[in-house]
């Protein structure tokens, strides 16, 4: 079939287009009908569709957050004409059911591309959702100066991509939350902040004041507004090996580099990683 420009929503004429398929049917997407824009924040890109069809049958928005390497942290697609459905990527693992493919990112030129495709999980009914792919090309990508400091978890395991992080503290202890795209969380546990422990190496067993856990989401999949952590939801593994603080920084935000290194071994004593090692800053 033939296509125009004005079926792939050129913007500005500078070659940025959206292409849509819900539910295995492609939508008609135009200039009058779709805005669609995408920005870069804190080492996350923002992508946004807005849709409404010349019959006004179809009336969408779908937001896309990613991180600069293009891993899921959270994708929304809320459907206005059908009671405003709001469908999610899944608790813990987006991963596992939607996918971000060919993605690029130019900080020099903000130029921004990417396919998606997958299924999203309606939040009101588990047993409800859409399948959407497409593709979305942005050309001019406003970026947003950082006010703060992203910590980051990088694991040499190329399979497991750590894309939101969670702090806690109490009196005692100060806990680092990191959870990737697949369904792992890693915990990294301080008794002070870690910008207070002095540089060098710790062992994860000897009850040195840094260690680490690890966990796996064996849940069930689903997407809720809210993620709360039940035990039984989790699989627990024992993490033996070391964690080494490098260097205390002061710029641009004060923060803490290092390095991990480990075995996780399942309660049975199966060996689930045999070295996992890889980076922090935090």
């Amino acid at each position: 079939s033939c296509s125009s420009d004005d079926d792939k929503a050129i913007a500005s004429g500078d070659g940025s287009f959206v292409e849509f398929s819900l539910d295995g049917e492609d939508v008609a997407i135009t200039k009058r009908n779709t805005d669609f824009i995408a920005n870069e924040n804190c080492d996350r890109i923002y992508a946004t569709i807005s849709h409404i069809s010349d019959d006004q049958t179809l009336r969408f928005r779908m937001e896309f957050e990613l991180m600069g390497t293009g891993h899921i942290d959270n994708i929304r697609f809320v459907e206005y004409s059908d009671n405003n459905r709001n469908y999610n990527t899944v608790n813990f693992q987006p991963a596992e059911t939607f996918s971000i493919n060919n993605f690029s990112y130019d900080a020099a030129t903000k130029q921004l591309y990417f396919d998606f495709d997958g299924d999203l999980y309606d939040i009101d009914d588990q047993g409800q959702k859409k399948h959407i792919s497409g593709k979305f090309q942005y050309y001019s990508a406003n970026s947003v100066e950082c006010g703060f400091f992203q910590r980051h978890v990088t694991a040499d395991d190329g399979s497991m991509h750590f894309t939101r992080w969670v702090v806690n503290t109490s009196a005692d202890w100060v806990l680092y939350q990191f959870y990737s795209d697949n369904g792992y969380l890693m915990r990294i546990y301080s008794d002070t902040d870690i910008r207070n422990v002095s540089p060098g190496t710790y062992d994860l067993a000897s009850g040195d004041n840094v260690r680490i856990e690890l966990y796996k989401y064996i849940g069930e999949t689903k997407a809720t507004p809210l993620q709360p952590l039940y035990s039984n939801e989790w699989e627990f593994y024992d993490c033996t090996g070391t964690i080494t603080v490098n260097s205390q920084n002061l710029q641009p935000f004060p923060h803490t580099t290092g390095t991990f290194s480990f075995q996780a071994t399942d309660a049975n004593g199966n060996i689930i990683f045999e070295n996992l090692s890889g980076t922090f800053e935090m």
